[in-house]
């Protein structure tokens, strides 16, 4: 109900790379009658990065020369012979956003419409409290960003946003932004030589910062009240931007410990509780 607008409920578009069978029966409740679900692709990636390099190697071993997550590879290496393997999906949530921006675009074509607003989210947040309503945040210029006060790791929070249709090309086309060549320059030019080229600071929340810097967008905040969640029984690297990192370890996600990143979940639960109580954080 809180991305309905004017009544009418939000078109659902899905994107998910080679889901499990136990994925998949977890969207029982999205293909239900009447479904908002409008399209869905699921994708085996074993081979985007081999793609990539075929169609722009010399533009994607450019962008290499900034360093950090924005082009995680997973530790596979990027393009043959590079030895450069990189830690996160940046490349993959590219490709998945690039996916989303085409199915988006396909079903205005058909309707003949364009949408007014696209919420990008992901299938592993875990909502302790209802989302704010879509009428209550104004959409004029402005991407609509959750702040958990944790994880905007000197950018902009990467799991969850609003923004205004006319943005989308630049804010879900990562990849197209890659590709051309224009990342490298935005990215030089936004964040400087010394922290792109000479630091491993660019990561994906600063690649999201520096598209709607470029897209000329306001940034608004709303408190998050959804935190990631881990499978239960999986092995979890412990993220905290709190500790070094050589204090971090490595956790089994249980019912009683089943965000992927604590900090963040407990950020959440409080500012969930104190929605609910009506009250404030200390």
């Amino acid at each position: 109900p809180a991305l309905e607008h004017d009544g009418v409920p939000a078109d659902i578009f899905l994107y998910a790379p080679s889901p499990t069978g136990q994925e998949l029966a977890r969207l029982g409740p999205l293909l239900d009658a009447p479904s908002p679900l409008r399209a869905a692709r699921f994708d085996d990636e074993a081979d985007l990065l081999e793609a990539l390099g075929r169609e722009h190697g010399d533009t994607l071993r450019k962008a290499m020369r900034i360093r950090g997550n924005w082009l995680g590879s997973m530790r596979r290496e990027i393009l043959p012979g590079s030895r450069d393997r990189r830690a996160g999906t940046g490349l993959f949530a590219m490709h998945a956003q690039e996916e989303c921006l085409q199915m988006l675009a396909d079903r205005e074509a058909r309707r003949g419409y364009a949408y007014s607003r696209v919420v990008f989210t992901r299938t592993d947040l875990r909502w302790m409290f209802p989302h704010p309503p879509l009428d209550i945040l104004q959409p004029e210029y402005m991407a609509w960003v959750p702040d958990t006060f944790e994880d905007d790791w000197g950018g902009i929070y990467d799991k969850h946003w609003i923004i205004p249709r006319w943005s989308a090309e630049q804010i879900l086309g990562g990849l197209r932004l890659l590709m051309s060549g224009e990342a490298y320059h935005f990215i030089l030019q936004t964040l400087g030589v010394d922290n792109s080229l000479r630091f491993n600071g660019t990561n994906t929340e600063r690649w999201l910062g520096v598209r709607m810097l470029r897209a000329g967008l306001l940034v608004a905040r709303f408190p998050m009240t959804g935190y990631t969640g881990c499978d239960l029984g999986a092995v979890v690297q412990q993220v905290d931007a709190s500790r070094p990192h050589y204090t971090l370890t490595t956790f089994v996600c249980s019912e009683d410990r089943d965000g992927r990143y604590p900090a963040e979940k407990e950020r959440v639960m409080a500012m969930a509780a104190c929605i609910a109580n009506g009250s404030s954080l200390p």
